[in-house]
């Protein structure tokens, strides 16, 4: 019995130490790493931005048992997603601030493991943009919880260090800009246009970039497009994916013939972070570079005429020639945005200077 009563003395001892070594432990525990990118602050800030390219570097997703699921929203405030893996656990995490170029904030909850912040900060430097990874969390009144806290930094900040050089890496690798380049990488403003014909239509006068890109080109009749387009973009899809071609921006197509109800020639369009050479039935390139009108649309597919009316009419009264074929680029659309109504594409007419 003596020694049992030892035992349990001892036991008590060490809990008590255990217990106040853990209240002298800092609540609050923040983890911070810093890398210096030489790419331009926007370029930077979409791939932090935009949730389906950071997860292109993010040293989490190399963790192969992970399963990934977006949200409806992928980037910006409210953009989302959540998580299962057999080695990481489960949890979601949601951008709740966002200031262009400068600040993301996020709420990440790690479930049984608890809540935290994220931050992203982007700052001009002399040699280049440095960006500033930043965990900040409540280990609450646990001792133990606590204790475990003293030893995040060592844990987490070698993740955040991987992380941020491999952003370093896919930043500067990307080609370089002529100019300022604007939040979503494609334009950069000339002129912003009032309403045309008094239609609720906005119309811009921009400077496009010309980026790598993979797309997949068809022809079929009006009555048939919406069901071919499907199976091309369906397609293009697919070899991406087994192609492990890495791509940026929002999908796009090109339409070289519009001659409805008995032609239309079309081009679904995936822009990409290098040039690649594509099989049979695929074509590779580079997107258009030089001056556009381009028209800003809200709603669905089915109400675009009105804004292509008003940008011909906005081409025809300046005088402007087209040179090519024009496109349009579907920033919120059905794989990111679940009502129509709320769909935003961008309509391109290039024309001459």
């Amino acid at each position: 019995m003596k020694v049992l009563k030892y035992i349990l003395i001892t036991l008590a001892i060490i809990i008590l130490i255990l217990v106040a070594y853990g209240y002298m432990q800092d609540r609050n525990v923040s983890v911070e790493r810093s890398e210096v990118i030489k790419a331009p602050v926007s370029l930077i800030f979409n791939q932090v931005n935009d949730l389906e390219n950071r997860v292109q570097w993010s040293p989490w997703e190399k963790d192969t048992t992970m399963n990934t699921k977006f949200g409806d929203i992928t980037k910006g405030l409210g953009a989302n997603y959540s998580w299962t893996s057999d080695h990481s656990g489960s949890g979601s995490l949601e951008y709740v601030e966002v200031e262009s170029n400068k600040k993301i904030v996020s709420d990440i909850d790690f479930q049984e493991q608890g809540k935290a912040q994220g931050i992203f900060t982007f700052d001009q430097v002399e040699d280049g943009i440095k960006v500033t990874w930043i965990l900040n969390s409540d280990m609450g009144n646990n001792p133990l919880s606590r204790i475990f806290g003293r030893f995040m930094d060592a844990m987490v900040g070698p993740e955040f260090e991987k992380g941020l050089t491999d952003l370093k890496k896919r930043c500067e690798s990307m080609p370089a800009r002529e100019s300022a380049i604007t939040m979503n990488e494609t334009y950069e403003v000339i002129e912003i246009v009032e309403n045309i014909d008094e239609t609720a239509v906005q119309i811009r006068e921009v400077r496009t970039f010309a980026m790598p890109y993979v797309s997949i080109k068809d022809s079929c009749s009006l009555s048939e497009m919406d069901d071919r387009m499907m199976k091309s973009v369906n397609r293009l899809k697919k070899y991406i994916a087994k192609n492990d071609l890495s791509t940026t921006g929002s999908p796009m197509t090109y339409y070289h013939v519009w001659n409805p109800p008995a032609t239309v020639v079309y081009e679904p369009t995936m822009r990409l972070n290098e040039m690649v050479e594509v099989g049979d039935g695929f074509t590779s390139g580079q997107t258009y570079s030089g001056k556009a009108v381009m028209a800003i649309h809200v709603g669905s597919y089915e109400s675009m005429e009105e804004s292509w009316n008003a940008l011909d009419a906005y081409a025809e009264s300046k005088g402007y020639e087209v040179t090519g074929s024009p496109w349009e680029e579907y920033i919120r659309h059905p794989d990111n945005e679940p009502v129509a109504e709320n769909y935003l594409t961008h309509i391109y007419m290039p024309v001459s200077e």
